[in-house]
């Protein structure tokens, strides 16, 4: 069961102004990225996905998998990969979740992180 309210608010909305609920969905990934953008000021390619299960907004960063990072903002090597259990090819796209930015850090920068699902890049 989820505590965020979320999917109550898009619900309301729904209704009351006879908005389709993906519209509201798409708007809310809309700006979560956004805000994220914003925020972290990196030239990754943030994707939100709105999580009807929990209620969350989670947001990903579309990584391409390496040998040798050359940009972090857009790379993650094949060992950071699979130190966290995960399996990718070298050039191919994974998707990190970026559950990195949502603790802020002195730097601004996110914290880098291999969590991320393989079968999710598109």
């Amino acid at each position: 069961m989820s505590t965020s309210p979320i999917p109550q608010t898009i619900d309301i909305l729904s209704r009351e102004k006879g908005i389709d609920p993906q519209v509201i969905i798409s708007a809310i990934e809309d700006a979560v990225v956004t805000a994220a953008r914003k925020q972290f000021k990196t030239g990754e390619d943030l994707r939100a996905r709105y999580n009807a299960e929990t209620g969350d907004v989670e947001l990903f960063a579309l990584m391409t998998v390496v040998d040798e990072v050359q940009d972090p903002a857009t790379e993650i090597s094949l060992a950071d990969v699979a130190s966290n259990g995960l399996r990718a090819d070298a050039l191919s796209p994974i998707w990190a979740r970026s559950n990195q930015y949502s603790q802020r850090r002195s730097s601004r920068e996110p914290k880098r992180s291999a969590r991320a699902s393989a079968s999710e890049s598109s």
